[in-house]
């Protein structure tokens, strides 16, 4: 290898892309693509440490962002679940595991939404608008919502209470009863200043609390998620643990009549979706219950999160 090209800007053809090295070979990335060690991974990395699906490339705004599915990763030092990508950096998968992000081919534009009562908001990540006429939007799915949006790779779609679904492209409208939804295209470099609560939202602070059989997780807006049942005791006893724990000890906890290892890695497995599901659902980031790819899990916490772990 001759060594990896720069970044071209003049393409005539413009796709978000990200260039890096990985064991002294370039690799261009785009939207949608996946780092890990299944068949279907676009960086395919064999190495046991490395999940099927490690990581995933996004497009949020006008920024390129890797996010962490069954693994996280770690930059300088600290382990992550969410990194704005950027030329020069060296991202770890496992010790001496490290990829290179030599170029970015970052978008012009990004999608915006508006109507009356909301000025215009770039889209990023699963997002609704709860009332046509709010001013704002909130993270997360939640059936009923005036309008729900979503993306596949590079195409943003909008679903809304009629259950229909249709692509959402600068110009298109979309009447939500009295109210007309507009979307349009603005400059990456005003996407700072146009983006999104429900990102705001999902960056900030959560405060949790556990009493064995439930959960309270409330956000920095004050809402709150009340978890009962097997999805409070898993939080209960990652908060207990206060660090990474293998899933066999966690699951043996929760179920302590059963057995046998194959039926509880299925209820571990199905029991943790559902949780992630919850916290997606209710504007919390999935990612609070991290895995490593080597069985162990815990609660992925940032310094503004607090903990009140009660018997």
């Amino acid at each position: 290898m001759g060594g990896p090209a720069g970044p071209s800007y003049a393409s005539s053809v413009f796709e978000p892309s990200i260039d890096l090295v990985f064991r002294d070979e370039l690799h261009r990335l785009v939207p949608g693509d996946i780092i890990g060690r299944g068949p279907r991974a676009s960086l395919p990395i064999e190495d046991g440490r490395v999940s099927e699906a490690h990581g995933l490339i996004s497009l949020r705004g006008g920024t390129l962002k890797l996010l962490a599915l069954r693994g996280r990763f770690i930059y300088r030092s600290r382990p992550l679940a969410e990194l704005d990508l950027a030329v020069g950096q060296d991202i770890y998968l496992a010790p001496e595991l490290k990829f290179t992000v030599v170029a970015l081919e970052l978008p012009r534009q990004v999608l915006a939404v508006r109507t009356k009562f909301m000025t215009a908001t770039v889209l990023s990540g699963v997002s609704r608008l709860e009332q046509a006429s709010s001013d704002r939007l909130l993270p997360g799915y939640k059936r009923g919502a005036a309008a729900i949006f979503w993306n596949q790779d590079s195409t943003w779609l909008v679903t809304t209470p009629d259950d229909r679904t249709q692509v959402l492209q600068s110009g298109a409208d979309v009447a939500l009863g009295d109210v007309q939804l507009e979307a349009l295209s603005v400059d990456v470099s005003q996407a700072n200043a146009h983006r999104t609560h429900a990102e705001d939202e999902t960056r900030r602070g959560v405060f949790i609390q556990t009493r064995f059989n439930t959960a309270t997780i409330e956000r920095f807006d004050g809402h709150m998620l009340h978890l009962n049942g097997v999805s409070a005791r898993i939080v209960a006893e990652l908060a207990a643990v206060a660090g990474p724990a293998n899933w066999l000890g966690l699951a043996r906890e929760i179920w302590p009549h059963e057995q046998g290892r194959i039926a509880l890695r299925r209820k571990w497995d199905v029991s943790v979706a559902r949780l992630r599901k919850k916290l997606r659902d209710d504007g919390i980031s999935p990612t609070l219950i991290a895995a490593d790819g080597c069985g162990n899990f815990e609660l992925f916490l940032s310094s503004a999160d607090r903990v009140e772990a009660h018997d």
